[in-house]
């Protein structure tokens, strides 16, 4: 049998495996210490964008209140005025003759749209200016998705219902695609709101102090709605 240094070949292979199983042992807990603190930087940059986000939220809270305050309720479209479809990003969309028709203003959201004062249109301009930019950060990827409608879906269907009407009187006035980013937040907001059985049972209202008006609520489920909502839900696509 041959030997090295005054052991057999078998020990020097015992010797090989042992080392090789030290070595294993070795990388795997290195790999498992590499991954706690990936997660725990991962975690820490999670908890730091959703700090970020709640400042970039109550930097218009002010604004959003007077605006919920003073605003007349008849302002507000209903939800059979909105897209069903919102417009592409770097697109643009036409309405047809049927989806125009439904979307006009009513005689009362007209008549309140004229009521509306400078100030309170500037606040509704800064509602809509504020909500772009998040919604930006929502779709290049920056803020997560789910975590921002998880935290201000109601919040994001409450404000586009309510500034629409000045939006749309704005984008008139201006030209181009003012502010129409509103339109795939509502879509993504309304969209989470079916989704989740337990927000999909509460209609979603306004209010002015005195008065409250339903301006959101979730259509009954099919069969076929609950299992798209289903798969939704599970895919978290909103």
């Amino acid at each position: 049998m041959d030997t090295f240094w005054g052991h057999s070949s078998t020990f020097w292979v015992g010797i090989e495996a042992i080392a090789v199983c030290a070595y294993t042992v070795l990388v795997v807990m290195t790999l498992l210490f590499i991954y706690r603190q990936v997660r725990i930087a991962a975690k820490t940059f999670q908890l730091e964008a959703i700090h970020r986000l709640q400042e970039l939220v109550d930097d218009f809270r002010e604004d959003r209140r007077v605006l919920f305050t003073e605003c007349p309720l008849d302002l507000a479209l209903s939800q059979a005025q909105f897209p069903k479809r919102p417009p592409g990003r770097h697109k643009i969309t036409r309405l047809g003759k049927e989806q125009a028709r439904r979307a006009a203003l009513t005689p009362k959201q007209v008549t309140a749209l004229h009521s509306v004062s400078s100030g309170l249109r500037e606040r509704a301009k800064v509602v809509i200016a504020r909500l772009n930019d998040i919604g930006q950060l929502v779709e290049d990827g920056f803020v997560d998705r789910r975590v921002f409608l998880g935290k201000y879906h109601v919040m994001v269907i409450q404000c586009s219902h309510i500034v629409e009407a000045i939006r749309r009187d704005e984008e008139s006035k201006r030209g181009g695609n003012y502010g129409q980013r509103l339109l795939r937040m509502r879509h993504w907001a309304v969209t989470y709101n079916d989704i989740c059985p337990k927000h999909r049972n509460s209609p979603i209202e306004i209010t002015d102090g005195s008065k409250r008006r339903v301006i959101y609520k979730s259509p009954s489920p099919t069969v076929i709605h609950s299992l798209v909502w289903m798969a939704r839900r599970w895919l978290l696509w909103y």
